[in-house]
């Protein structure tokens, strides 16, 4: 399940009561499930994740990411200066709208972006939105058990990408 983890790798994840997490679902459409504001402590946090439900639709992955830039990374929604912004992007599909364009905008202004795909998701299209070197931002798994395979290699590089420009 995905949700088991999300909480495994938000609890390795957590050493500092500083790291905000925010969450967005995407299909024709991206929702908000909630703000890198909204939870104060982990115990919130992880009653927040337990309770979204699977949206379900179509792969506008780049309309998700845009959604992400426009409405997560935001003072208004929480975001801090000085943060560094790291997006974690997983996809089992190949997206039905443009990717190229938002992901080279965000890293172009210094968002650190990785992809995980699996199922049908296109490796290539993961290599276009991640940020680079692509051997260290793009991941690859069978389905979504098997994200507990790559568990400690993306944990290490997303602290590593969170605190290189504190």
């Amino acid at each position: 399940m995905l949700e088991l983890n999300l909480f495994s790798i938000y609890f390795r994840l957590s050493v500092s009561s500083s790291l905000q997490v925010a969450i967005a679902q995407f299909s024709d459409d991206a929702r908000t499930e909630f703000q890198l504001s909204s939870h104060g402590n982990k115990e919130a946090l992880l009653e927040a994740i337990q309770k979204i439900r699977y949206k379900g639709g179509n792969t506008k992955t780049g309309r998700a990411i845009k959604h992400v830039k426009d409405s997560i990374f935001t003072s208004e929604a929480g975001a801090r200066r000085g943060v560094p912004k790291v997006l974690v992007v997983l996809t089992d599909g190949r997206s039905q709208d443009d990717v190229n364009k938002v992901s080279k905008e965000m890293q172009v202004d210094g968002y650190i972006i990785f992809a995980i795909g699996f199922a049908d998701a296109d490796y290539g299209e993961l290599v276009n939105i991640a940020s680079k070197p692509s051997d260290r931002h793009v991941f690859f798994v069978d389905d979504l058990d098997a994200v507990k395979k790559i568990e400690e290699q993306l944990i290490t590089f997303v602290c590593e990408a969170a605190t290189a420009s504190e």
